[in-house]
């Protein structure tokens, strides 16, 4: 029975550790909380996007800016929102098959660009772009970062492998993980869509904050938030949402409008735990003449404590494990259908 109890806490601990986000430095977290961050550097409807003019515009009204960038054929790193250049600039090509030089006319800035523009006068977020070769745009981009000795640059992606890099080279940079619902990831397998869209890759990349779509959160996006991880949100078209939004939300990203206030809520004060107050409190009261307590008594109020202890752990438990059975019966049941359909092609492979 022991064994049992051992094995399975033991699995829920790991389970528990696959949504865990990473630790980051308080400074660091105080320069990326509460801030709105506008997509594409875009706050009106007339720039266009990640252009010189809608950058020195944010600039100019103090508001983040969240973008993306790509890494070109001869291994520059450009900021676009697409990699199809068709879409903004009507070019029929994508960016991994021209050289900068060659769209350097059009208008796209680098990433070199983009960081003299704002000179550190608002925070960055990257999000790295998958292409040709994603360890070099990594290394580029942490490169770039080193050399504008600036801390307000931080950098995201929906790939998991690309911010594990940034974990293991370079920890110093503020990284985030960026996904949605499962059911948006509708070119993955119903596996992969539960690992993405549910952060269960959290464990591998550590990441210090989240930017979720913009839709309801399941139970363990919740625990990853509990976790510490920062709890931002992706894309908000409607100036009232976003208002809304400020009270549960700790990063907001816009797009097409500007903010009533760049700067919705400060991070809250350090907070001590109930163990750390009470270890405060006697080491205040240690200071003043006290009666002696006997054994008898101390152990008394031990036990007591410890027994209270355990009735508010049972309780979370509980209703964390409720809420991750219901979880993991969908997924059961979308495993089940997935297996059904690889039968069904298999036997009518056989057949034919």
């Amino acid at each position: 029975m022991l064994f049992t109890v051992v094995i399975v806490v033991g699995l829920l601990v790991y389970f528990a550790s696959m949504f865990t986000g990473g630790k980051s430095y308080r400074e660091t977290r105080e320069i990326f909380y509460g801030n709105y961050y506008a997509e594409d550097a875009l706050i009106n409807t007339e720039d266009k996007p990640n252009s010189k003019e809608a950058v020195l515009n944010c600039v100019e009204n103090g508001i983040g800016i969240k973008t993306e960038v790509y890494l070109t054929k001869d291994s520059r790193v450009v900021v676009s929102t697409y990699s199809d250049m068709n879409r903004d600039y009507g070019l029929d090509k994508n960016i991994a098959d021209v050289t900068a030089d060659e769209i350097e006319e059009l208008g796209i800035l680098t990433l070199t660009d983009l960081v003299n523009l704002t000179e550190g006068k608002v925070p960055l977020i990257l999000e790295l772009k998958v292409g040709h070769d994603n360890q070099t745009l990594c290394r580029l981009v942490a490169d770039a970062i080193k050399e504008s000795n600036r801390q307000n640059i931080a950098v995201c992606s929906f790939h998991t492998g690309m911010i594990t890099w940034f974990r293991d080279r370079q920890k110093d940079v503020f990284r985030g993980v960026v996904s949605a619902p499962p059911a948006d990831f509708k070119n993955l397998s119903k596996l992969q869509r539960f690992m993405t869209g549910n952060l269960a890759n959290n464990g591998n990349m550590k990441p210090n904050f989240m930017l979720y779509r913009n839709k309801p959160y399941s139970v363990f996006v919740k625990f990853a938030i509990a976790s510490g991880v920062l709890n931002g949100v992706w894309t908000v078209e409607d100036p009232q949402e976003g208002k809304k939004l400020e009270e549960i939300r700790d990063m907001i990203v816009v797009r097409g409008f500007m903010p009533e206030t760049v700067h919705f809520r400060d991070l809250p004060a350090a907070q001590l735990t109930e163990e750390q107050e009470k270890a405060l409190a006697k080491a205040e009261a240690a200071k003043k003449p006290v009666r002696q307590r006997s054994i008898a008594e101390i152990l008394a109020d031990d036990e007591l404590e410890d027994e209270e202890m355990l009735d508010e752990l049972q309780e979370e438990f509980e209703e964390f494990a409720d809420d991750v059975k219901e979880e993991i019966a969908e997924f059961v049941e979308d495993a089940k259908e997935e297996i059904s359909e690889i039968k069904e092609k298999m036997i009518t492979l056989d057949k034919e």
